[in-house]
């Protein structure tokens, strides 16, 4: 029977060394250790990780398990997620052995599961990809080139002179992607009938379940291998959809504490940096109407430099006016306070844009409240703080008051002009 360790996000908890030890030597999942989940560090007898951004249920090996729980309460973490559910690269995935009693399911995969099937819903539109395959017929009806030699084998030397062996080419919809897509939804619905969840999008899969029937799709697992090839294909539509298929179906083989073998399924787990910069933008692209938002890693980067084409400045958030000019650069830390290399690293893509003013945006947190304060001002460019209460009982309200200080960022003042020259910051004052 394993055991599980609870931490909160960013802090640490000690276990008994003896558990992560095997015939002498340290006994940690590779993956756990080299994808950074954890800060180890080994004291006398006692072991003691100290967690980093991800949350959710995370293997040390098969008998020891740490549950790595968000600061913020868990339905606002539910609500952010899915609200950002057409960005999935926060959520990370350890698929786990499920038995098939028992077994209470993370809360979060009911968002990836209501994301999923919104993402199908948007495919639909577009139809399913298809794709020629050949294939062969025998009978009276020709269709596509004669096979002679299978012909004249199997009917025409047996005096059935009115049957032929065929080639052809057919359209098919039952190609890797939508076998992928079918495969992931049949095991949110058969997830769903073991232990009653994704009640909000179980209509929906169980609809795109015998959609995919009738269109011929075979009902077939793909390999690791081959789902993370398929994640970068196809349409915008398609791409969202199979990306969401394989954060749930990629990494097997970690068993759920007290598990058995009769059913694989995902233990989601949450990168709170990268969800939380996702949900800083979604909040911005969603309320400020006259403004385009755009990601700057993304549709928004540009080249750092006036002079090269590399490297590229990528920061997180770009405000641009409807002109298209940007007036407003973000920049999303999740953490308690920004340090210098941060302020170096807006006051470079204020240059790079040529905007006057930037915002860092923080979470909350014990020591400092929400709202917007001024950081400093260099030359012509001012430097803001944003911090948002991830944890408040009113995320909608949260949400308007930051948008309502953006706005106020963005509204025309006396000051407020593109730079047009470099600006000269000073040694001193850097």
């Amino acid at each position: 029977m394993a055991t599980i360790y609870t931490a909160r996000e960013r802090e640490a908890t000690t276990i008994p060394i003896a558990e992560i030890l095997r015939d002498g030597e340290i006994d940690i999942y590779l993956n756990v250790q080299r994808r950074g989940f954890f800060d180890i560090t080994f004291r006398g007898d006692r072991l003691t990780v100290t967690a980093g951004n991800y949350v959710g249920l995370i293997p040390l090996n098969e008998r020891v398990f740490v549950d790595v729980v968000p600061k913020m309460p868990v339905l606002n973490l539910v609500r952010i997620v899915s609200a950002v559910s057409g960005d999935v690269a926060q959520v990370d995935m350890l698929e786990r052995e499920y038995a098939t009693s028992g077994v209470r399911p993370d809360a979060i995969l009911e968002a990836i599961g209501d994301a999923f099937a919104r993402a199908l819903q948007r495919l639909e539109v577009r139809g399913l990809v298809k794709e020629y395959q050949r294939a062969t017929s025998e009978g009276p009806a020709l269709k596509g080139q004669i096979q002679f030699i299978p012909s004249l084998q199997r009917h025409w030397s047996r005096g059935r002179r009115h049957v032929a062996v065929c080639e052809y080419s057919d359209l098919s919809a039952d190609t890797p992607e939508n076998q992928l897509l079918r495969y992931a939804c049949h095991l949110l619905l058969t997830h769903h009938r073991l232990a009653e969840v994704l009640t909000g999008s179980v209509r929906v899969l169980a609809q795109f379940e015998e959609y995919f029937a009738s269109a011929g799709v075979t009902l077939a697992r793909p390999t690791v291998r081959e789902a993370l090839v398929l994640s970068g294909n196809g349409s915008p539509e398609y791409g969202r959809a199979i990306r969401l298929a394989t954060t749930i179906l990629t990494e097997r083989g970690v068993e759920l504490p007290g598990g058995g073998g009769d059913l694989s399924l995902p233990s989601f787990l949450i990168n709170m940096e990268t969800l939380f910069e996702s949900y800083a933008r979604h909040v911005l692209r969603a309320r400020l109407a006259a403004f385009t938002v755009l990601d700057g890693n993304n549709e928004g980067k540009q080249p750092l430099f006036d002079d090269r084409r590399s490297p590229s400045a990528t920061p997180d958030i770009v405000v641009r006016d409807r002109s298209g000019a940007p007036t407003l650069i973000g920049e999303v830390k999740y953490k308690s306070d920004e340090n210098r290399d941060d302020l170096n690293q807006v006051l470079g893509y204020a240059l790079a844009y040529r905007v006057d003013k930037v915002v860092l945006i923080l979470p909350v947190d014990a020591s400092h409240p929400e709202g917007l304060a001024k950081v400093g001002r260099i030359a012509n460019v001012s430097v803001y703080r944003y911090r948002i209460d991830l944890a408040s009982d009113d995320l909608d309200s949260q949400e308007s008051k930051f948008v309502d200080s953006v706005s106020e960022l963005l509204s025309p003042t006396p000051r407020n002009r593109a730079l047009s020259e470099p600006i000269d910051f000073g040694i001193d004052a850097l």
